[in-house]
């Protein structure tokens, strides 16, 4: 292997950059597409409008709930399901440092104050134990992240939500195919909200959201903040007056993201199936090289394999990990760090927030680097990936 970095000089390891993500789409999707235009229909508010409502259908049936409401993005769908569960003015909702901005930022949309909870080291999802010590009497809602796919300790969350009269919010924008004890994530708490942008295992056409829940009155209240506040009275009515009775939004999906998101939905076991091989023959190689680690899963868990996380130890490396993501991409491998996703080190929340003790977060958010996963792969792709990460780590490896 050479000795030498690309960053340095060096041979890369290839010549053209892999893709982080790609969306895998052919016929099915421009097909469903065609047919919008063909209908002529592009919003789901008209009354000849069907592929929202189709699509809503077949995402409930798949996870296996009552209701799913579509979003024009996971954020919108997560700020809606704050509002579903009456956050509002005055309360705190627990959250992990270790997340998108947008689960921390909508709950300061909802007018309540995020409090970041440190996470347990091996799963890199919220620490249980933590979260006890950070509930007060303002708590309204715990929003635990099955954080790249790896579900939360949900069964220590509800017990904790339940005795502390507490509403839990999955955030599930990288849980598509993750289980929980034979559950899909996303069915355990209260309400859940799914990302489907361009990244993610399925998509709706580069943007897309899903909230879905088992409670009719929570459905009903996100449904409302979907279409501008208006009254909804009960899902199935749809003769009541136009009536505006709380604070909403535009956040609906159009005809055209729902469409293409039908046809990613009917063929997501196929993409699931060829990431699980791809993790598998990602770990058999990337875990026997030394200073790596990944996530550990424990065996009531299955995962989705919605990326591909790996962790250098920081305190085996010469270099930061921002060095170690500009050297794998040199190598000709895309991949990158979470430091700008970290919610506690951005200016509006050191202001709100305060200083945050999450030791194990801002440790894990110094390693972590993603690397690509997706079915477009090819397996020289895949060991081009490992001889990439195999390289980085020994050279910079003190």
């Amino acid at each position: 292997m050479e000795d030498k970095l690309a960053v340095d000089g060096g041979k890369p390891i290839r010549k053209n950059l892999l893709r982080m993500a790609k969306v895998n789409y052919g016929y099915e999707e421009l097909s469903q597409v065609l047919e919008v235009f063909q209908n002529e229909v592009f919003c789901s508010v008209d009354p000849r409008a069907s592929k929202v409502k189709e699509f809503e259908k077949l995402f409930a049936e798949y996870i296996g709930v009552k209701y799913a409401l579509s979003f024009s993005s996971g954020t919108t769908a997560q700020h809606a399901s704050l509002v579903a569960a009456g956050v509002g003015e005055g309360d705190e909702v627990i959250v992990p440092p270790l997340t998108f901005v947008s689960t921390a930022y909508t709950v300061t949309l909802a007018g309540a104050k995020p409090v970041f909870v440190d996470v347990d080291d091996n799963s890199i999802t919220l620490n249980p134990e933590k979260i006890k010590n950070a509930i007060t009497d303002k708590t309204k809602a715990i929003v635990p992240v099955h954080w790249f796919g790896y579900p939360a300790d949900m069964d220590k969350v509800m017990n904790i939500a339940r005795e502390n009269k507490l509403m839990v919010i999955e955030d599930c924008a990288h849980g598509f195919g993750s289980k929980y004890k034979g559950k899909n994530v996303g069915t355990l708490g209260n309400m859940s909200c799914w990302s489907l942008q361009e990244t993610k295992t399925i998509t709706s056409a580069g943007d897309g959201g899903m909230l879905i829940t088992n409670d009719e009155n929570l459905a009903l209240i996100a449904e409302s903040v979907r279409d501008h506040g208006k009254d909804k009275g009960n899902l199935s009515d749809s003769t009541l007056p136009y009536n505006i009775i709380r604070q909403g939004n535009n956040y609906r999906l159009s005809e055209i993201h729902a469409a293409f998101g039908i046809a990613q939905l009917k063929k997501v076991d196929r993409f699931l199936h060829k990431r699980k091989i791809f993790k598998d023959y990602l770990d058999s190689e990337i875990t026997t090289i030394p200073n790596i680690t990944i996530p550990k899963i424990n065996e009531h868990i299955e995962h989705g394999n919605s990326n591909y996380p790996v962790r250098f130890k920081e305190e085996n490396m010469k270099v930061s990990i921002s060095d170690i993501v500009s050297a794998l991409n040199a190598e000709g491998i895309n991949c990158i760090d979470r430091l700008d996703e970290y919610p506690p080190d951005h200016t509006m929340f050191r202001e709100i927030c305060g200083p945050v003790n999450a030791p194990v977060a801002e440790k894990i958010k110094r390693e972590l680097v993603i690397l690509p996963l997706h079915p477009g792969l090819t397996f020289d792709d895949l060991k081009d990936i490992a001889k990439a990460v195999e390289k980085v780590a020994k050279i910079y490896s003190s």
